[in-house]
Protein backbone atom coordinates (compact mmCIF):
# COMPACT_ATOMS: atom_id res chain seq x y z
CA UNK A 1 0.00 0.00 0.00
CA UNK A 2 3.04 2.29 0.12
CA UNK A 3 2.90 2.90 -3.66
CA UNK A 4 -0.19 4.57 -3.83
CA UNK A 5 0.14 6.58 -0.57
CA UNK A 6 3.44 8.09 -2.13
CA UNK A 7 1.40 8.39 -5.43
CA UNK A 8 -1.21 10.06 -3.68
CA UNK A 9 1.44 12.60 -2.16
CA UNK A 10 2.76 13.41 -5.56
CA UNK A 11 -0.24 14.11 -6.63
CA UNK A 12 -1.51 16.08 -3.73
CA UNK A 13 2.14 18.51 -4.06
CA UNK A 14 1.85 18.55 -7.57
CA UNK A 15 -1.72 20.32 -7.26
CA UNK A 16 -0.28 22.27 -4.66
CA UNK A 17 2.36 23.91 -6.80
CA UNK A 18 -0.35 24.11 -9.75
CA UNK A 19 -2.60 26.34 -7.20
CA UNK A 20 0.11 28.36 -6.13
CA UNK A 21 0.96 29.12 -9.53
CA UNK A 22 -2.96 29.62 -10.44
CA UNK A 23 -2.63 32.34 -7.32
CA UNK A 24 0.05 33.97 -8.71
CA UNK A 25 -1.43 34.41 -12.32
CA UNK A 26 -4.56 35.84 -10.49
CA UNK A 27 -2.90 38.41 -7.77
CA UNK A 28 -0.73 39.81 -10.60
CA UNK A 29 -4.58 40.33 -12.79
CA UNK A 30 -6.14 41.96 -9.69
CA UNK A 31 -3.00 44.26 -9.50
CA UNK A 32 -2.70 45.46 -12.78
CA UNK A 33 -7.05 45.95 -13.02
CA UNK A 34 -6.08 47.89 -9.84
CA UNK A 35 -3.40 49.84 -11.99
CA UNK A 36 -6.39 49.95 -14.28
CA UNK A 37 -9.05 51.28 -11.92
CA UNK A 38 -6.94 53.60 -9.76
CA UNK A 39 -5.22 55.47 -13.28
CA UNK A 40 -8.76 55.43 -15.23
CA UNK A 41 -8.28 53.07 -17.34
CA UNK A 42 -11.46 53.69 -20.06
CA UNK A 43 -9.56 56.93 -20.18
CA UNK A 44 -6.32 55.79 -21.50
CA UNK A 45 -5.01 56.33 -25.13
CA UNK A 46 -4.28 52.89 -25.53
CA UNK A 47 -5.68 50.01 -23.53
CA UNK A 48 -6.00 47.20 -25.93
CA UNK A 49 -7.17 43.95 -24.60
CA UNK A 50 -7.36 45.37 -20.81
CA UNK A 51 -10.33 43.49 -19.04
CA UNK A 52 -10.03 41.22 -21.76
CA UNK A 53 -9.29 37.82 -20.54
CA UNK A 54 -6.73 36.51 -18.07
CA UNK A 55 -3.62 36.21 -20.31
CA UNK A 56 -2.31 39.92 -18.99
CA UNK A 57 0.51 39.08 -21.26
CA UNK A 58 -1.23 40.23 -24.17
CA UNK A 59 -2.39 43.57 -22.54
CA UNK A 60 -0.98 47.04 -23.62
CA UNK A 61 1.81 47.91 -22.44
CA UNK A 62 2.29 44.36 -20.48
CA UNK A 63 5.35 42.55 -21.01
CA UNK A 64 6.11 39.27 -19.73
CA UNK A 65 8.88 36.46 -19.29
CA UNK A 66 8.98 34.27 -22.07
CA UNK A 67 10.46 30.39 -22.46
CA UNK A 68 13.35 31.98 -23.51
CA UNK A 69 14.03 33.38 -20.17
CA UNK A 70 17.08 31.21 -18.33
CA UNK A 71 15.15 31.74 -14.85
CA UNK A 72 12.09 29.53 -15.55
CA UNK A 73 10.16 30.33 -12.32
CA UNK A 74 9.45 34.00 -14.12
CA UNK A 75 7.92 32.51 -17.16
CA UNK A 76 4.59 33.89 -17.57
CA UNK A 77 5.59 36.57 -14.39
CA UNK A 78 5.17 40.61 -15.84
CA UNK A 79 8.73 41.63 -16.55
CA UNK A 80 7.99 45.37 -17.63
CA UNK A 81 5.16 47.79 -17.53
CA UNK A 82 5.52 50.26 -20.29
CA UNK A 83 1.87 52.81 -20.54
CA UNK A 84 4.07 56.22 -21.94
CA UNK A 85 1.59 58.61 -22.51
CA UNK A 86 -1.08 57.05 -21.97
CA UNK A 87 -2.89 59.42 -20.00
CA UNK A 88 -2.70 57.85 -16.71
CA UNK A 89 -5.12 59.95 -13.95
CA UNK A 90 -4.60 59.46 -10.55
CA UNK A 91 -2.13 57.87 -8.00
CA UNK A 92 -0.46 54.98 -8.94
CA UNK A 93 -1.21 51.70 -7.08
CA UNK A 94 1.48 50.78 -4.72
CA UNK A 95 0.48 47.05 -5.62
CA UNK A 96 2.14 47.04 -8.78
CA UNK A 97 5.18 46.85 -6.61
CA UNK A 98 4.27 43.11 -5.35
CA UNK A 99 4.35 41.78 -8.76
CA UNK A 100 6.77 38.86 -8.22
CA UNK A 101 9.26 40.18 -10.90
CA UNK A 102 8.62 43.17 -12.12
CA UNK A 103 12.12 44.49 -13.61
CA UNK A 104 10.87 48.08 -15.58
CA UNK A 105 8.34 50.38 -14.77
CA UNK A 106 7.57 53.32 -17.41
CA UNK A 107 5.03 55.75 -17.01
CA UNK A 108 6.66 58.83 -18.59
CA UNK A 109 4.87 61.81 -19.96
CA UNK A 110 1.90 61.11 -17.83
CA UNK A 111 1.26 64.79 -16.23
CA UNK A 112 -2.37 63.74 -14.23
CA UNK A 113 -1.01 60.56 -12.71
CA UNK A 114 0.97 61.11 -9.04
CA UNK A 115 3.74 58.33 -7.81
CA UNK A 116 5.05 57.64 -4.48
CA UNK A 117 7.26 54.79 -4.08
CA UNK A 118 5.56 53.31 -0.85
CA UNK A 119 5.89 49.98 -0.77
CA UNK A 120 8.61 49.74 -3.55
CA UNK A 121 10.39 47.72 -1.28
CA UNK A 122 8.64 44.84 -2.40
CA UNK A 123 9.61 45.61 -5.91
CA UNK A 124 13.40 43.60 -5.22
CA UNK A 125 14.25 43.02 -8.85
CA UNK A 126 13.01 46.43 -10.23
CA UNK A 127 15.84 47.81 -12.14
CA UNK A 128 14.60 50.52 -13.96
CA UNK A 129 11.58 53.59 -13.45
CA UNK A 130 11.03 55.97 -16.08
CA UNK A 131 8.70 58.62 -14.85
CA UNK A 132 9.71 61.72 -17.02
CA UNK A 133 7.10 63.92 -17.25
CA UNK A 134 4.80 62.13 -14.42
CA UNK A 135 3.38 64.00 -11.23
CA UNK A 136 6.60 62.79 -8.67
CA UNK A 137 5.79 65.36 -5.88
CA UNK A 138 8.85 62.90 -3.54
CA UNK A 139 11.51 60.74 -3.27
CA UNK A 140 10.43 59.61 0.23
CA UNK A 141 11.11 55.51 0.02
CA UNK A 142 13.21 55.08 -3.54
CA UNK A 143 15.75 53.92 -0.91
CA UNK A 144 13.87 51.00 -0.65
CA UNK A 145 14.18 49.72 -4.49
CA UNK A 146 17.69 47.53 -3.63
CA UNK A 147 18.12 46.75 -7.10
CA UNK A 148 17.33 49.83 -8.63
CA UNK A 149 20.28 50.99 -11.33
CA UNK A 150 17.73 53.72 -13.51
CA UNK A 151 15.76 56.63 -12.43
CA UNK A 152 14.43 58.80 -15.02
CA UNK A 153 12.87 62.33 -13.79
CA UNK A 154 12.31 65.21 -15.65
CA UNK A 155 9.69 67.51 -15.29
CA UNK A 156 8.07 65.60 -12.13
CA UNK A 157 6.97 69.16 -10.40
CA UNK A 158 9.00 67.46 -7.42
CA UNK A 159 9.65 69.04 -3.93
CA UNK A 160 11.43 68.40 -1.09
CA UNK A 161 14.86 67.25 -0.67
CA UNK A 162 16.82 64.38 -2.84
CA UNK A 163 17.69 61.61 -0.94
Amino acid sequence: TFPSVMATEDVVEEELINIEEEMIMLSSTEILLKLYVDTHGLGWSENENWLKGEDFCSWEGIECYDETESDKERVGHISAIDLSDNHLVGKFPSQVYMLPFINTITLRDNPDLEMDFTGIENAEYLKVMALSNSYVPSLEGIGGAQQLEYLHLTDCQMEGEIP
